[in-house]
């Protein structure tokens, strides 16, 4: 069709659920698929978190899917807000109905919901238990990606187990060196596991990036500092930000 986006051009989350809400065409196709694979676990998590019952989080996730394949978020907009809180609202309502359906009552959601309605924690213990489970969620990417990574690549030292021992252990280069000497029963330098532990950080720093990134409407490096500060992610990939804003960088 004349002007619609090929699916290499999707770069935003609002553009992926425009596209999937447009009548059936090879995009919209694609374009659902993506988002199906790109929530589906983000989507079952939340479910079984709020109702505690891993059955009625299959039969949400269905539900979800039953949802992408009919376009029935073609109302999805960048005006609704960040597109983590489009979803949750989204989610949350999505529950809602399917408690109503199979229970024959409404569970009864305060506004902002974010976990089980009795005893439903003050609003910043709400807005912070969404902060930690998108923050997870981004990270969870992230490390996906690098595990993805290191077996197109297979490196001379496999980054996610590098970067899992750092994180465990916390040990000195020398001790890294050592470790892995014996692990692949060869040689280790510590220029070696250096270079390899700096390629593998910015490898995931690069990733929680651009998975940030995919749901911001205009993904700006101003943008994108502000969605990292609010999940308190900012800290973590400062460096990196700061040399991705350097016209001057390599």
């Amino acid at each position: 069709m004349a002007g619609e986006p090929h699916i290499t051009d999707i770069t935003t989350e609002w553009t992926i659920f425009s596209i999937a809400a447009k009548p059936d065409s090879v995009a919209a196709r694609f374009a659902k698929q993506k988002l199906f694979e790109r929530y589906a676990n983000a989507v079952h998590r939340y479910a079984c978190v709020v109702l505690g019952d891993q059955n009625l989080a299959d039969d949400v996730l269905q539900d979800f899917a039953l949802k992408v394949l009919r376009g029935d978020f073609s109302h999805a907009s960048p005006s609704k807000g960040k597109f983590r809180h489009y979803l949750k609202t989204a989610l949350r309502h999505m529950i809602q109905r399917h408690q109503t359906q199979r229970a024959g009552a409404p569970v009864m959601f305060p506004e902002n919901y974010d976990g089980p309605a009795v005893d439903a924690p003050p609003m910043a213990e709400q807005e912070e238990e969404d902060r930690v489970f998108w923050r997870n969620e981004f990270i969870n990417r992230a490390w996906e990606r690098l595990v993805a990574e290191e077996r197109h690549r297979n490196h001379d030292i496999p980054y996610d187990i590098l970067l899992k021992y750092r994180y465990r252990h916390k040990p000195s280069s020398a001790e890294a060196a050592a470790y892995f000497s014996r692990k692949l029963g060869r040689p280790i330098s510590l220029g070696k596991i250096r270079g390899a532990r700096h390629e593998a950080r910015q490898f995931l720093k690069k990733a929680l990036m651009e998975e940030v990134a995919h749901t911001l409407e205009v993904p700006s490096m101003e943008n994108i500092r502000e969605e990292l500060m609010d999940l308190g992610l900012h800290r973590w990939l400062d460096d990196h930000i700061k040399r991705r804003s350097d016209p001057n960088s390599n």
